[in-house]
Order: structure tokens, then sequence, then C-alpha cells
């Protein structure tokens, strides 16, 4: 919000009350909202929630209050646009009401769908349910999406949803990712993030496994967030693999040590089955880093045309193996790679991501009637 007033764009931050409760300990992310309003209940989230689920039977009254309290927001300060920042179903029934209340044109930003289900990496029927009853809510209104993964994804659901793409949808602080020359190698190679097997937990292990059988010396680092029993059992399976010597599990890292350890690692290995727009990519790019990944569809149409991102068929571990090892042998091919990385990651700026952005809140608004 801040990098948007420099692009010429207003804003009026509302907060709910469920948000301040959980932002406490965030005073500052608090500051920067000027109004709040009564919690915006959500009564069939697409990741249901125990806050969600406990205060189900609140939802009208709430809904009610809380949109009486946007609209008359928006009509005293005079908005253009009503813009939620995410696709929780409690702001896109909001915002709608409230929009047509109004009649202020409003529009929602759409960054976590797909939603997939953890074990078979496809939406369960429940999760189909919410989804098209999210598509039902979302009719007529024109969203913007961070992904050209999730505008494919929910035409499949319904062909008359109408959703804009920014592009580049994310970016990245240059001035904190970036390349660090003259810098030793400590690791051969760096996975980050979230340790989930959605994110490549699992898939990581057996590739590094497939690594080392062909060169017994190569190093990973591991960092990201886990629950207790995540890091229990990733721990327990590098030592069932026999890869003590091999990786290094760091955990949750600070962004500053999280920046070193990637500028100082050859490249980064992202098998992940899940994603909108990967950060994880774009700040690979940044500090000069290829990267070898799954070729879902998130990484094939938001990197297709990027050289650095070398991309693997789903689940091949094999070949994910392999393309890392013809990487860590080829230090010409490597050397070149980081350079294309870093001349690539360039579009991927923050600024880039505002111009799209404000493009799709003129388009929107223009084209309401």
């Amino acid at each position: 919000m801040k990098r948007a007033e420099n692009h010429g764009i207003e804003y009026v931050g509302v907060m709910d009350d469920h948000s301040i409760q959980f932002y406490q300990s965030s005073p500052e992310v608090i500051s920067e909202f000027s109004y709040r309003c009564d919690t915006f209940a959500d009564f069939l989230p697409l990741r249901p929630s125990s806050f969600s689920k406990a205060h189900a039977w609140k939802y009208p009254l709430q809904v009610t209050r809380s949109v009486e309290q946007l609209v008359q927001l928006a009509r005293s300060e005079k908005v253009d646009l009503i813009y939620a920042p995410h696709e929780f179903m409690n702001l896109n029934l909001a915002t709608r009401l409230a929009s047509e209340a109004s009649r202020i044109p409003r529009t929602c930003l759409l960054q976590l769908i797909p939603v997939v289900s953890k074990q078979q990496g496809t939406p369960t029927r429940l999760q189909l349910l919410r989804l098209r009853y999210y598509l039902r809510v979302a009719r007529d209104t024109s969203l913007i999406s961070v992904s050209r993964s999730i505008k494919n994804y929910l035409l499949k659901l319904d062909r008359r949803t109408r959703i804009l793409c920014v592009d580049p949808g994310v970016g990245v602080d240059s001035t904190k990712f970036r390349p660090a020359g003259g810098v030793n190698h400590g690791f051969d190679a760096i996975f980050f993030a979230r340790l989930i097997p959605e994110k490549g937990s699992r898939d990581i292990l057996a590739i590094w496994k497939k690594v080392v059988e062909s060169m017994p010396s190569s190093t990973l680092a591991v960092c990201g967030n886990a629950s207790a029993s995540e890091e229990l059992r990733f721990k327990d399976q590098i030592r069932l693999f026999g890869l003590e010597s091999n990786i290094k599990f760091l955990g949750y890292v600070e962004e500053e040590d999280l920046i070193e350890c990637i500028q100082t690692s050859r490249l980064v290995v992202y098998p992940s089955r899940l994603d909108a727009f990967p950060l994880v990519v774009v700040e690979a790019l940044a500090c000069g880093k290829p990267v070898v990944a799954y070729n879902i569809e998130a990484i094939a149409l938001n990197f297709g045309n990027i050289s650095a991102v070398l991309r693997v068929p789903v689940g091949n571990l094999d070949e994910m193996a392999r393309t890392v090892l013809n990487l860590l042998r080829d230090e010409e091919l490597l050397s070149n790679l980081e350079a294309q990385a870093i001349a690539e990651s360039r579009r991927f700026d923050w600024d880039a991501v505002l111009e799209s952005e404000r493009s799709r809140y003129e388009e929107i608004v223009d084209g309401y009637s």
C-alpha cells in the first residue's frame, strides 16, 4: 500500500476486529489502517478455521453490520473502487454486498487459489463446492489475479469468470535480494519453502539422495517454517536416507540469513506441486541463482520464457536429480545461467507490479456500469 502511493493510488485502509486481534503483536501493521469495522464472519471459507467454525452462527448479523459500515465509509470517502486484498469468502461476499448497495465497483485480488488436497494434488469435492460457490458470489465481478495459473484454473470451473492478470504478479526488493560477488559457495544447492508436502518437502529428500549417489560430497541447505511434527518427520527422514552429512536443516531463518544462504548456494531446487506465483523463484533469480523446478502451471505460465528456470515433469525425481547434477558438473553452464538469472529477474520489480495493478483498477472502474 505504501508503494501504491508513489503511483498515484490513494487508499483507505479498513481492518476488521478479528484481524486487529490477530495483529496485536504487530502494531505497525494496524497503524496502516485508518478504519476498523465489525468482523467479516465467514460461514463457508475456502480453508475452514477454528475461528470460522466457532463464529458461523453469528454470520448473518455480523455481515449485515460490516457491510453497512463499508457502504458508509465508501460513500463518505468517495472512493472509486472497493478492493479486497485476498479471496477469502468473508471479504468476497461483504465487498460484493457493499458494492451493490453503494453502486461503487469492486474487485478482489486472487492470491491463494488453487486449493488442492494434500494427498492427491487435486481438489476434494468439498473444496470444489466451496470454489464453485465462491465463483457464484464473484459472478459479474472483474477479479484480479497475481498469476495466469489461477486464471486458467478458475476458468476451467466456470468459463464466465472475469479475471484480469497482473503481470508481473509479484516483485522482489532488489536492494535486499541481489547477487553477492566473490562469495565462497557454502552449499551446492538450497531448498527454501514451507516444510509441507505440497511445497516439495517429501520430494526434496528423495531427489537429493539420488544426487548424492552420483556426487557423494554434494550438500543441500534446507530453510523454511515447519510444524513440530513435520520438522521431526523431516529430520527422521534425513537419517533414514543416510543424508546427515549432506543436508543441513536450518529451519526458519531471518530474511538476512536466508539471503546469505541463497547467495552462498550454487542453485535452487524447488519441487513444489502447489503455487500461484512462487516468490521463491523470483528471490532466487534476483540473487543470481538458477532454479530447477517442477513444471506445474504456476511455473510454466509465469516463468516459461525464463531460461534460468529449468523445468522438470512433475514427480520425475530421476530427471530432477539429473538436471541438478548436470548444473553442478558444468561450471560454464552454471555461470551462464547465473548471469541470465540476474538479467531476467529485473522484470520482477514492485514498481512494475503496481503499474500493472493500477491499470487493472482503471480498467475495472472505467468498465463499471
